[in-house]
């Protein structure tokens, strides 16, 4: 699907605007000079055809315009160069061409109303006669090419002797395959040469037009004799009468530097193919490594571990586990008061392999996302991006220090074995009165019933001995469930930090590092759309 010229022209805008930066010197200076001709051409006369007709030295492109206007209006002589600046006729009235003479920068015209017979249309035209392209002098060469990119239809007049000179081949049609439909070649001084060279010429002429990819329109002519001169004006007047060669010019503008831009950038290192979006999950895992995000999630375990033990553990010995710190408020990870952001919190010590390891991680990623990018782009992205992998790792530390590290979590069974362990001991301390009791009874000479038996065991010794033993049956089961939730709560805290950490790293990393990509890419396919630019 084209693009439309209007649409082009807000494409080149949008590229200038985010690669001009990027782009070399002479490539960006075309960009900019296009745009710039874009939008002044389309406020200078845009209903008027300004026809240009060029070629190197002596190859009589003064003689071709007499002949077409059938009038010796300019001057030709056997010395050469006889063009010394440009020369306009005109078919607009001297009041109505001013200001496309002054954007043209061309000072000598002719007011010539009997060009629009001549040359058979009532379309208003321009017909310009340039310096030579070859010329000694700097300044008529660059006045030349000047005009040449601002004129709607281009004469490219060259002869037997010349046409194969680099200069016209090398530094103007080897730019112009876009331009085709907007220009004629025209072989002059075919008077010179015999039916067979003729033929020579016109096909060596054509191979190089062919090599360039100018698929342009090849006449003969004879200024001497007016062989071909009748067919020229025919060409001419055909592109004139259309009324569209300035925005089938303007648009060959657009290709031809939208293909520019897009050739310049692939110089630099750029790729039409962008890059395969890079897998983050090594980068997060050896950053929440440095961090110590496994160390935080480990803690967490064993912080439920110890207030597990210290719920369904044997009463009688759980002022072991009272001596020893909850791991969590060991590394200030149990909550507290807000710290400010990215200061270290949780006080885990970070480990230089880790951070080096985390920093190339950090490096191979951005290298990998911006592959298809330019060089220099792409090092600038890479810089702009770039946070310290210890700044990384201390929002890590920071989140870590804020998640959700179930430190309040006290899961129902805990409950329901502390309740089943203290009725377990007040049975084994009942037991043990009731047994100490019966005893002193006895020594006092105190006579007490028997107490009840349990099979061959008296009820206070089985109370004893059941109680211990199912304190310690519940114990050793609650030990098993335990650890198997003490594994559970570690994969949940480090799932829960990893969720945490790569929402972080997305908002301060990913999201800005793709913000600059999508630049390029948008850039990318600008210069796509700009190479299939129609004019409606």
């Amino acid at each position: 699907m084209s693009t439309s010229l209007n649409a082009g022209i807000e494409l080149l805008d949008e590229v200038m605007t985010d690669a001009g930066q990027y782009l070399s010197a002479n490539v960006y200076d075309q960009a900019n000079a296009t745009r710039q001709r874009l939008q002044e051409r389309r406020g200078y006369d845009p209903e008027v055809t300004v026809v240009a007709v060029s070629g190197p030295t002596g190859a009589g492109k003064s003689s071709v315009i007499n002949a077409l206007i059938g009038n010796d209006l300019l001057t030709v002589a056997p010395t050469r160069p006889t063009t010394a600046h440009p020369t306009a006729l005109s078919s607009l009235p001297q009041s109505e061409q001013k200001n496309i003479m002054q954007w043209l920068d061309v000072t000598h015209s002719y007011e010539c109303s009997e060009l629009s017979q001549i040359f058979g249309t009532s379309a208003p035209f321009i017909l310009i006669d340039l310096p030579d392209i070859d010329s000694t002098s700097v300044s008529n060469r660059q006045t030349a090419a000047s005009i040449i990119t601002r004129a709607d239809v281009i004469v490219w007049v060259v002869d037997p002797q010349k046409y194969a000179d680099s200069i016209v081949h090398d530094e103007y049609l080897k730019g112009m395959a876009e331009h085709s439909s907007v220009m004629i070649t025209v072989l002059n001084q075919a008077d010179r040469l015999s039916p067979d060279d003729l033929d020579r010429v016109v096909g060596s002429l054509r191979g190089i037009l062919t090599s360039h990819n100018v698929s342009s329109d090849l006449l003969v002519t004879s200024a001497v004799t007016g062989a071909g001169i009748d067919n020229l004006r025919s060409r001419i007047s055909l592109l004139i009468d259309a009324k569209k060669a300035m925005l089938d010019k303007l648009a060959a503008d657009l290709r031809t530097v939208g293909t520019a831009i897009g050739e310049d950038l692939e110089v630099t290192g750029a790729k039409q193919r962008k890059a395969q979006a890079p897998n983050p999950q090594h980068f997060v895992d050896s950053v929440l490594n440095a961090a110590g995000a496994p160390v935080v999630a480990r803690l967490a375990s064993q912080s439920y571990e110890y207030r597990a033990k210290k719920a369904t553990r044997w009463p009688v010995t759980r002022w072991i586990t009272a001596l020893k710190i909850d791991p969590l408020q060991r590394f200030r990870l149990a909550g507290g008061p807000a710290e400010p952001e990215n200061n270290p919190v949780t006080g885990i010590a970070l480990s230089e392999v880790a951070l080096q390891q985390a920093d190339n991680e950090y490096q191979r990623y951005v290298t990998q996302a911006t592959s298809h990018l330019p060089r220099r782009w792409a090092q600038e992205i890479i810089s702009d991006t770039h946070h310290s992998v210890e700044t990384l790792v201390r929002r890590v530390d920071y989140v870590s220090s804020h998640a959700e590290l179930e430190t309040r979590r006290h899961p129902l069974w805990w409950r329901l074995v502390n309740v089943m362990q203290w009725l377990l001991m007040i049975t084994v301390f009942g037991g043990v009165l009731w047994l100490v009791a019966h005893a002193l009874a006895v020594n006092l000479g105190i006579w007490l019933d028997r107490p009840p038996m349990v099979g061959i065991f008296p009820l206070p010794l089985v109370m004893v001995i059941g109680g211990v033993m199912l304190g310690w049956l519940i114990s050793f089961i609650s030990r098993i469930v335990i650890r198997r939730g003490r594994n559970r709560t570690y994969h949940r805290v480090h799932r829960r930090l990893l969720a945490a950490f790569r929402e972080d790293l997305i908002e301060h990393l990913l999201e800005p590092l793709e913000k600059h990509i999508a630049v390029y890419n948008r850039v990318a396919q600008a210069c796509i759309e700009l190479a299939k630019v129609q004019q409606p």
